[in-house]
C-alpha cells in the first residue's frame, strides 16, 4: 500500500546524563529494600571497617517481641578501620549479624568487606544488621571506595545532611537542616543511583552551601594532601 515507506525502529536504552556523567540508569535493587545513601550510613555508624571473614557461625534465640532471631556471628580479620579506631581495639574481633528473612545466606568466607554497624550499650559488642553498609569491597565502585578513603564521606557528617524524605527522617529522630546544608536524594531516580554510586553531600572549599561532589573530585576542594585519621592493620 506504500511501497516507498520504511519503517525505522528505535531501541532507546534509559540513560542519563548527570553532571557531565552519561551511563546506563540501572536502579541498584537492594534484597532488603535499603534505600541510605553510604554517607548516611557511615555518618551513623559508630564503626566503619574494611575485613576478610574468616570463619562465621549462627546461633538462634527466641525473644517474647519478636520471635525467634537468628544471628550470624562473624570472625573478621580488620585491615582498615575507617571511623572507631576507639571501638576497633584489635585486628581479629568478632562481629554479630542479625540475619533478615531477605538475607539469609550472610557475609561469605574468604572476602573482603566494608562493615559498618554499632556498639551493645550493654556488652559493647560489635553488631551490624541488614541495613547496615555489608557490601564486597570489590562490589563497590571506585567512586565509593574513593569515598571513604579520601574521607568525602565522614569529613562532612557535621555540616552537612542527606535528605530522602522530611517525614521519613522525623520518625528516625533526625533533625531537618535549614536550607543550604542539605542534598536531596531519590534513591529510585537515575541522579539518585548517580549520587548514590559516585558522589558525597559536601561543602566544598569556602562555600556556605553543601552540594553533591563526585568522590574523585574531592580532594579538589581543599588546597591540601593530607588524609584523614585511618588506622591501617
Amino acid at each position: 500500500m506504500f511501497p516507498h515507506l520504511k519503517i525505522l525502529v528505535l531501541c532507546i536504552l534509559p540513560m542519563a546524563t548527570v553532571y557531565g556523567d552519561s551511563y546506563d540508569c540501572q536502579i541498584h535493587q537492594d534484597p532488603c529494600g535499603c534505600q541510605d545513601h553510604p554517607q548516611e550510613i557511615v555518618c551513623e555508624a559508630q564503626f566503619v571497617i574494611k575485613g576478610k571473614i574468616v570463619s562465621k557461625h549462627f546461633t538462634q534465640e527466641r525473644d517474647p517481641l519478636f520471635g525467634r532471631i537468628h544471628t550470624a556471628h562473624y570472625e573478621v580479620n580488620i585491615t582498615t578501620v575507617f571511623k572507631g579506631i576507639g571501638i576497633v581495639t584489635s585486628d581479629n574481633l568478632i562481629i554479630q549479624r542479625r540475619m533478615e528473612k531477605c538475607d539469609r545466606t550472610g557475609l561469605d568466607v574468604g572476602d573482603n568487606y566494608i562493615i559498618t554497624g554499632h556498639t551493645d550499650f550493654i556488652t559493647g559488642e560489635l553488631r551490624s544488621h541488614g541495613c547496615q553498609w555489608n557490601a564486597k569491597w570489590t562490589k563497590l565502585t571506585s567512586f565509593q571506595q574513593q569515598g571513604l578513603i579520601n574521607g568525602a564521606y565522614l569529613e562532612n557528617c557535621n555540616s552537612c545532611e542527606i535528605s530522602t524524605d522530611l517525614l521519613r527522617m522525623a520518625s528516625h529522630g533526625r533533625k531537618v537542616s535549614a536550607a543550604g546544608k542539605t542534598c536531596t536524594f531519590n534513591y529510585r531516580s537515575c541522579e539518585g543511583q548517580a549520587h548514590y554510586k559516585k558522589r558525597s553531600c559536601v561543602r566544598c572549599g569556602n562555600q556556605q552551601d553543601c552540594s553533591w561532589v563526585r568522590n574523585d573530585r574531592y580532594e579538589n576542594c581543599y588546597n591540601t594532601n593530607t588524609l584523614p585519621e585511618i588506622l591501617i592493620y
